[in-house]
């Protein structure tokens, strides 16, 4: 099993973005989503989408709900809700990529 990277997860969630999107977004806006990301497993005592019985989409929207809210609190998030979805699955990729 290959090491959890932030970079690399980063730039495939950005890559996951529409062309004229990425370039509203940095590195560090995505590690700041991917920390939300596991915030919510965490919460939800796994660290892995498919560690508690819940169903891998399941997990997968609430996770996307909950950075959804997130990023609504803080107000300095440049991250727009529009693009949360794409970012949440992005990041699920990256680490079933490396599972």
């Amino acid at each position: 099993m290959k090491e959890y990277e932030e970079t690399e997860a980063a730039a495939m969630m950005l890559a996951a973005l529409p062309e004229d999107s990425r370039a509203a977004y940095s590195e560090d806006d995505m590690i700041e989503v991917i920390d939300m990301i596991f915030d919510y497993y965490e919460r939800n005592g796994s660290l892995s989408l498919d560690c508690d019985g819940e169903s891998e989409e399941d997990e997968i929207l609430g996770a996307v709900e909950y950075v959804k809210k997130m990023i609504a609190k803080d107000k300095g998030c440049r991250v727009l809700p529009e693009h949360v979805e794409a970012l949440v699955r992005a990041e699920t990729e990256y680490e079933q990529s490396i599972a």
